[in-house]
């Protein structure tokens, strides 16, 4: 897959015909659902493979872009966060978050995304324009705890591990002429990250399946 999306970036950006086209700025902000999906992990404590799962949450991306004939390049910065909802040991037993974090306590994986991402533009005359995209660049992966139970003062802790790490995408959707400035876009993104390194030398993937609505202004 990791292939796939870089074919795909450099395909995009480099396959335009000609750059003696216009060029068209534009901004592009986009939200809606971030599926998280399950995710292996391993420490250097214990011997052996746990998971983890999360809940749906919400995903965020804002965008500044160029656009050449039926291609488009963008800079993107993201952000999503997603709370865990099932652990699994490193023996297979499912742990009880509630009691692990207290009664008002959890657990969220959060990722800020910085990327690169071309796309290609199909029927682009028309009012509805089908596109695919692949991207690439760093995600800072934050894993946090929110913990109500302190043993040295009863009060609520908050605990924060993270790190940066390679990032790539690959998604497809469709843009609709709104106007002769505003696109709206609705889009699929199955995001990835190289496997993240924290506290206790705990090692885990992360991977994402996002469904995006998103306006875009041309100036």
């Amino acid at each position: 897959m990791k292939k796939i999306a870089m074919v795909l970036l450099v395909a995009s950006i480099c396959a335009a015909p000609s750059l003696a086209s216009a060029v068209t700025p534009y901004v592009r902000l986009s939200g809606g659902l971030g599926t998280m999906h399950d995710s292996n992990w391993t420490t250097g404590a214990a011997a052996g493979t746990g998971n983890q799962t999360f809940n749906n949450g919400l995903a965020l991306e804002s965008a500044f872009g160029v656009k050449f004939d039926n291609f488009r390049v963008e800079a993107a910065v993201g952000y999503q966060s997603n709370k865990l909802d099932q652990l699994t040991d490193t023996a297979g037993a499912n742990m009880d978050v509630t009691n692990s974090f207290g009664s008002n306590g959890k657990m969220t994986t959060a990722l800020q995304p910085y990327m690169i991402n071309g796309y290609v533009d199909f029927n682009t005359k028309g009012a509805v324009s089908p596109f695919v995209m692949a991207g690439a660049g760093l995600a800072t992966v934050d894993e946090k705890w929110h913990n109500d139970i302190d043993s040295y003062n009863g009060d609520w802790m908050e605990y924060s591990f993270f790190q940066h790490v390679f990032a790539w995408q690959v998604g497809a959707g469709v843009g609709i002429k709104a106007s002769d400035k505003v696109n709206v876009d609705l889009s699929y993104r199955y995001f990835a990250t190289a496997d993240v390194t924290l506290a206790e030398k705990a090692t885990f993937e992360v991977a994402t399946s996002n469904i995006l609505l998103g306006v875009r202004y041309n100036f």
